[in-house]
């Protein structure tokens, strides 16, 4: 990645009042990783009706993490490339539990050190990007028909999972994946300054710091009666203020 500018990424999942109440384990999920080759972000939310959505989201989000390995050591692959690696990695990493029964949306972000950002997903929530060409949503709420949502476990096609790729070598941005928990309370004009909170309040604090104030933040969401599980993710680049 460029030497003149630097990246991270961090995130949180916390389980909603409505689980705790019925003592259910979180059914959100979360990963990051990060290499020289690549960074990269995952969120998913398990289908609350599906006996073992937990462990769907668990290994969306592991799936991602491997599927976008594999994708970045190809020499040009295309993007639609990607999707194809997650379901598959998803279904090996469920073992012999059934699909349909760890339903889970899936959504990513991976920044290349060739300067390509590649994010999309299946299934509600939010994904927000900002940067210097433009700053607003590339998924937002649930692209499924009526009351079906999209997902891995359920029937779609390729065409269903939304992806959107661009080049923002040495270009400062900030990009959000959000569960529905998150992405269903926040007013379309707040979204930006959401981002800009998160950035500035959290990026540059030690990971444990950082993991117990988000935990309180969200714990404590300022939304009358929320109940569902909440999580997110920031992928963010800016320049390097200490080189040269």
């Amino acid at each position: 990645m460029s030497s003149e500018m630097k990246q991270g990424h961090f995130g949180i999942s916390v389980r909603g009042p409505l689980h705790q109440q019925q003592q259910l384990t979180n059914q959100d999920a979360w990963l990051g990783r990060s290499s020289r080759l690549l960074r990269v972000i995952a969120v998913s939310d398990g289908l609350g009706s599906r006996p073992h959505s937990d462990h769907g989201a668990k290994a969306a989000c592991k799936a991602v993490i491997q599927a976008a390995k594999l994708w970045a050591m190809a020499q040009q692959a295309e993007p639609e490339m990607l999707p194809r690696l997650i379901i598959l990695l998803w279904k090996l990493l469920l073992g012999s539990v059934p699909a349909k029964d760890c339903a889970a949306t899936c959504l990513f972000a991976l920044y290349h050190a060739d300067g390509r950002l590649l994010c999309g997903g299946l299934g509600d929530g939010l994904i927000y990007l900002q940067s210097q060409q433009q700053n607003q949503p590339i998924l937002e709420r649930d692209a499924g028909f009526g009351n079906e949502t999209l997902a891995l476990g359920c029937p779609h096609k390729l065409d269903d999972w939304v992806l959107h790729q661009e080049n923002l070598d040495k270009q400062a941005f900030q990009l959000l994946l959000a569960t529905d928990g998150i992405a269903d309370d926040l007013q379309p004009d707040k979204r930006s300054d959401f981002i800009q909170w998160l950035y500035q309040d959290f990026a540059y604090l030690a990971a444990d710091k950082r993991r117990r104030m988000l935990q309180k933040e969200l714990n404590n969401w300022p939304v009358p009666h929320h109940l569902d599980d909440k999580t997110l993710a920031l992928l963010w680049q800016c320049e390097d203020e200490n080189n040269g």
